[in-house]
C-alpha cells in the first residue's frame, strides 16, 4: 500500500515538474540557457536513447502478449505487429503536419503573415492531446519501479524542452503566448482523467507505441543539418548517458 502511495506523490510530482518545464520554455533567460549549453542536442540524445532502449523493448514484449507469437517466431507479415504501425504512425503524423506547414511557408515566403491558422490550430489540439496522454500514462504507471518512473519523468523533461524548441523555431512568440499554455492544460486534464477514468490495457499500449513514435521523430528531427541546435557531442553524450542510466535500473532491483 506503501508502495502505491509512493508512487502516486511521484506521479503527482513529475506531473508539477513537466508543467514547470512547459513554462520555463517559454522564459527568454531559461531558453537562452538551454541552447548555449547545449542542452537541447543533449535532450535530443536522452530521448531517442529512451526510446530504442527502453520503449521499443516493451513493445516488443507487449506485442507478444496481445497476438501470443514470439519475437523470434515472426513471420513476416506487416499487419501482425499493430503495435509497431502504431509506433510508424506516431513518427508519420508530425512528420506530415510539418511538410504541409514548411509548403505553405515555401509558398508564403514573400508575406508578412506566414503562420497557416488552420494548421497552427491542428497542431495546438495535437499537442493538447499529445500532452493528455503523457500525463495519464505517468500517472498509471503502477507496474514501474520508482527509479524508473523517475527517469521517466527526467526524459520526458528533456524531450519537452527538445520539441518546445521546434516550436520556437517555427512560431518563436507563439510558443510563450499559446503553445505552451495549451500544454499545460493538457498535462492537467490529462492527469485529472488518469485518477477517475480506467481505459482498457490494450488502449495502452496503442498510446504508448503512438508516444514512442512522436519522441522519435522529433528527437531525429532536431538534429538534422538543417537545425539551429545540432551540437553532435552533446547529442551523443545524451545517447550514450541515458542508454547507461537506463540499462543499469535493473541492478538496482528497481524493474517492473
Amino acid at each position: 500500500m506503501m508502495h502505491f502511495l509512493e508512487k502516486d506523490q511521484l506521479s503527482l510530482i513529475g506531473l508539477f515538474v513537466l508543467v514547470c518545464t512547459h513554462i520555463l520554455c517559454g522564459k527568454k533567460n531559461w531558453w537562452h540557457f538551454f541552447e548555449a549549453h547545449g542542452w537541447v542536442s543533449f535532450s535530443a540524445g536522452a530521448s531517442v536513447a529512451y526510446v530504442f532502449v527502453h520503449v521499443f523493448p516493451d513493445i516488443s514484449i507487449l506485442q507478444q502478449q496481445f497476438t501470443g507469437i514470439p519475437s523470434h517466431h515472426y513471420n513476416g507479415r506487416f499487419f501482425n505487429q499493430p503495435l509497431y504501425l502504431t509506433a510508424l504512425a506516431g513518427i508519420c503524423l508530425p512528420y506530415l503536419i510539418d511538410t504541409l506547414e514548411l509548403n505553405y511557408s515555401e509558398h508564403n515566403k514573400r508575406c508578412h503573415v506566414q503562420i497557416h491558422q488552420g494548421i497552427f490550430g491542428l497542431r495546438k489540439l495535437l499537442y493538447t492531446l499529445y500532452n493528455m496522454m503523457l500525463a495519464y500514462m505517468i500517472v498509471n504507471r503502477h507496474n514501474e519501479g520508482l527509479l524508473s518512473m523517475k527517469i521517466i519523468v527526467i526524459v520526458l523533461v528533456m524531450h519537452f524542452i527538445v520539441i518546445n524548441a521546434n516550436f520556437k523555431e517555427i512560431y518563436n512568440a507563439l510558443l510563450q503566448r499559446y503553445i505552451r499554455w495549451f500544454a499545460v492544460l493538457g498535462l492537467i486534464f490529462g492527469g485529472i482523467l488518469g485518477k477517475t477514468v480506467t481505459i482498457p490495457d490494450f488502449i495502452l499500449a496503442y498510446l504508448f507505441s503512438l508516444i514512442g513514435g512522436i519522441i522519435t521523430y522529433t528527437a531525429l528531427k532536431e538534429e538534422l543539418p538543417k537545425t539551429s541546435h545540432r551540437a553532435p557531442f552533446h547529442f551523443l553524450a545524451g545517447v550514450v548517458c541515458f542508454s547507461l542510466l537506463i540499462l543499469s535500473v535493473p541492478y538496482f532491483g528497481q524493474v517492473k
